[in-house]
């Protein structure tokens, strides 16, 4: 029994390397740099810290908490406890470029008929590493996040993306727990073929461009 159970183990292991490996080659023609109240940040998150570049993307940025935000005030908020594998960002908070890193926090379907195939909401969240958090005279104390789906992550049929849909998904949630939500409030000019998707090895790219605010008391 103590043999069979070792061996899925390392059989699991195997299947979720082979699904971070196959599910890391991103690129978009909508990556660029938005400039608000003197700061500058990419819309969207990268693979690594390699560069900041069109081919070396993970998600697009898709809500902005703000008002008196910091990334742990944004996670409470979330109120998630189960974490993923780290990305990075690229921005600039009037201090100079910096890269941040973060795992992110993740919730299983709802109800999902086979959870040992792990599907999930995730989000990423994004400030310079110093202060825990971006400040601008528009937004406040503000943090960025990216939002998408992992649909059998681990697995050989691996599948992630569906950022549109993630982001309605966290909007509600945030909403239910008491937040002020204003979803696709902000353009952040990172659409990508919204609205019919497209795919990209086990990569699905959906996201209308604009970003919801989330405020944070």
């Amino acid at each position: 029994m103590l043999l069979r159970l070792a061996i899925l183990g390392w059989t699991m292991a195997l299947f979720f390397t082979l699904g971070l490996a196959t599910g890391q080659a991103g690129s978009t023609s909508t990556f660029t740099t938005i400039s608000v109240g003197g700061d500058q940040f990419y819309n969207w998150d990268n693979l690594s810290t390699s560069c900041a570049c069109s081919n070396n993307v993970d998600w697009p940025v898709t809500v902005i908490f703000r008002q008196n935000a910091s990334v742990n005030s944004a996670k409470s908020a979330v109120g998630l406890s189960l974490v993923g594998s780290s990305m990075y960002h690229r921005g600039n908070d009037g201090a100079g470029w910096f890269w941040d890193s973060d795992s992110g926090l993740k919730a299983q379907f709802d109800g999902a008929s086979q959870p040992e195939r792990w599907d999930y909401h995730h989000m990423r969240f994004y400030a310079p590493p110093a202060t825990d958090y971006s400040y601008n005279t528009s937004w406040g104390r503000y943090v960025l996040a990216t939002a998408h789906i992992d649909v059998d992550e681990g697995w050989p049929s691996a599948q992630f993306g569906w950022s549109e849909t993630a982001e309605e998904w966290f909007a509600a949630r945030l909403r239910n727990r008491g937040y002020s939500v204003s979803e696709d409030a902000y353009w952040i000019a990172n659409n990508d073929s919204w609205p019919s998707g497209r795919w990209a090895s086990n990569h699905y790219y959906l996201n209308n461009g604009y970003a919801t605010f989330v405020s944070i008391p």
